[in-house]
């Protein structure tokens, strides 16, 4: 199994909307592993995908 640091970056990736042939690339995990990975995670991601448009909305004052 992968080390949670692993797993945290391709949380961070994937609440960017990256594809997972993208993240496979970036991380050297096998594609199924991260699609495995993302229904295992996904309410995390989607808090995350949250978390990052707020930030950009409070960047922009909106």
């Amino acid at each position: 199994m992968k080390d949670e640091d692993t797993r945290m970056r391709f949380m961070e990736l994937r609440a960017q909307s990256l594809s997972f042939t993208r993240v496979s690339k970036e991380l050297g995990i096998a594609k199924q592993t991260l699609i495995n990975w993302n229904r295992d995670l996904k309410e995390a991601i989607e808090n995350l995908e949250s978390e990052r448009f707020e930030e950009v909305l409070q960047e922009h004052e909106l």
